[in-house]
């Protein structure tokens, strides 16, 4: 697989030496795509022609339109209320916010909550600080924290796929999406989220379902390596067998046969059908 870059999440920017400014403008819904693209060209090259540095940019879909954010640096513009209007007069803007300027760092006070998924809201703990919490529940409880993390991701796992079959079926139309489909956006949304890099799936439906789910990177994973119990990435197994159980309708199991945390280039899941 090709090398992946990081993904920097820009509700905090940092850049030493800067004047840093968010801006925040919502244009009118575009009735055809070429015409939201014209606008945001139009709103970058006015960025440039005030000499303004975009550090970070991204395009959200709003009931009220097209919200465009820009985290600049706006250590030459001499006027920042004239800077303001001149995106304000636009004919095709419905409004303009902005936090700043602050000088080195910069926080996005202009947004709460943070969603995904359609709306759903997210909060964002560091691996590292969620591997220490999975540490220390091992050292006060033993292996009796993995029959709690297990069930609690079965839990979890239940709901996501519930989630997931919704947000897709609307996607498509209203048809609902083959199980093996919807397992496959699950794990590279789960990618994109931070939580592990998918290596290999194997579904076999027939008689009895069963299947092979290999990932790397699993950050649950962190939290096995200094410890001595002989404990797996239980949490994450929890999901993949709530999941699978909503998707399918049987109660399955999940074993974790292979553990990064235990000296292993990957994790490596087992889902059967209990029973």
């Amino acid at each position: 697989m090709e090398e992946l870059k990081p993904k920097e999440f820009p509700f905090i920017v940092v850049e030493p030496g800067r004047k840093l400014f968010i801006l925040s403008i919502t244009g009118k819904p575009a009735a055809y795509a070429y015409e939201s693209a014209g606008f945001h060209h139009k709103l970058v090259d006015m960025l440039a022609a005030q000499k303004v540095s975009v550090l970070r940019a991204y395009k959200q879909l709003l009931p009220e339109g097209f919200e465009w954010v820009f985290f600049i640096d706006v250590s030459q513009v001499e006027n920042l209320e004239g800077f303001l209007d001149s995106f304000r007069k636009l004919p095709e803007v419905v409004s303009v916010k902005w936090a700043g300027p602050e000088q080195d760092v910069i926080v996005d006070v202009l947004h709460f909550p943070m969603t995904s998924r359609g709306g759903v809201r997210m909060i964002i703990f560091s691996a590292e600080m969620l591997s220490k919490v999975l540490t220390e529940l091992y050292r006060v409880f033993g292996t009796g924290a993995s029959f709690i993390l297990y069930k609690l991701g079965f839990d979890f796992g239940d709901a996501l796929a519930s989630h997931f079959k919704r947000m897709l079926t609307a996607a498509s139309g209203g048809i609902e999406l083959p199980p093996r489909k919807i397992i496959e956006v699950f794990l590279i949304y789960s990618m994109s989220a931070g939580w592990q890099i998918p290596e290999k799936v194997e579904i076999s439906e027939e008689d009895r379902i069963k299947a092979l789910v290999r990932v790397r990177e699993l950050w649950e994973a962190l939290a096995r390596k200094d410890l001595d119990l002989e404990v797996g990435c239980d949490l994450f197994r929890g999901i993949l067998a709530g999941f699978f159980t909503n998707l399918y309708g049987v109660r399955f199991k999940a074993v974790e046969v292979k553990c990064a945390g235990r000296s292993a280039p990957h994790c490596e899941f087992h889902l059967t059908e209990e029973g």
